[in-house]
């Protein structure tokens, strides 16, 4: 079990810095979430969450939120926050081609959203 890391933190509060319906729920939960499994593959990474809040985001979208960092060879390493029963369960990244991720080299300047609810 862990606490995010400053990388995370940053996808994060990027994901959370546009307006959606129930942001402000997710963003108090990831607050005070931690991390209790970390699965990385070669091409995606999956972040296990648990959160200590008891406020329940009560839409019924499983994936309100997909942020996209485009890379310079234009594939996208995409970002998603799943909900579990109201609440934050997964912080899921994966590059859109299925080649390597390299967590310490994605660049966050050129990012697109998808809100879904």
């Amino acid at each position: 079990m862990r606490l995010f890391n400053t990388i995370e933190k940053q996808w994060i509060d990027l994901m959370l810095g546009i307006n959606f319906l129930g942001r402000d729920i997710l963003r108090r939960q990831l607050t005070c979430s931690h991390i209790i499994l970390e699965d990385k593959s070669c091409s995606n990474l999956s972040l296990i969450l648990e959160t200590s809040s008891t406020e329940r985001y009560l839409l019924h979208e499983s994936v309100p939120i997909i942020m996209q960092a485009y890379q310079s060879d234009s594939v996208p390493i995409e970002f998603l926050i799943h909900i579990v029963d109201g609440f934050v369960r997964e912080l899921e990244v994966y590059n859109a081609a299925g080649l390597e991720l390299q967590v310490d080299k994605i660049t966050l300047d050129k990012l697109k959203y998808e809100v879904r609810v």
